[in-house]
C-alpha cells in the first residue's frame, strides 16, 4: 500500500505528459495551391473522394480561376482524389 501511494504522483505526471502530446489542434491540411506564384495552404482538404483525377478548386472570391491542388508547399506533386468539377472553397 505504501508503494502504491508513492507511485500515484509519478503515474499522474506521466499521464499528464502523455496528454500534452496527444493534442491535434494544430493539425494542418495537406492541400496547397499556387496563388500568383506563391504557395498558399488551404484551411481544409477538399479532396476527399477516392479517384485518380487530380484535385482542383475554385475560390469563392475568384470564381473565374481554377487552381490545381498540391500535396506540399513545394508545389511539385499534384493531389489526387478530385471530382469531375472543381471544388468551391469559401475561406
Amino acid at each position: 500500500m505504501k508503494y502504491l501511494k508513492k507511485m500515484m504522483p509519478v503515474m499522474a505526471l506521466a499521464f499528464a505528459a502523455s496528454l500534452a502530446f496527444a493534442n491535434k489542434a494544430n493539425e494542418q491540411s495537406a492541400a496547397w495551391i499556387n496563388m500568383n506564384g506563391t504557395p498558399q495552404q488551404l484551411q481544409n482538404d477538399p479532396c476527399n473522394i477516392t479517384s485518380s483525377r487530380s484535385c482542383e478548386v475554385i475560390l469563392a472570391d475568384d470564381p473565374d480561376t481554377v487552381y490545381q491542388v498540391f500535396t506540399s508547399s513545394d508545389l511539385d506533386t499534384p493531389k489526387l482524389n478530385g471530382d469531375d468539377d472543381p471544388y468551391l472553397i469559401v475561406e
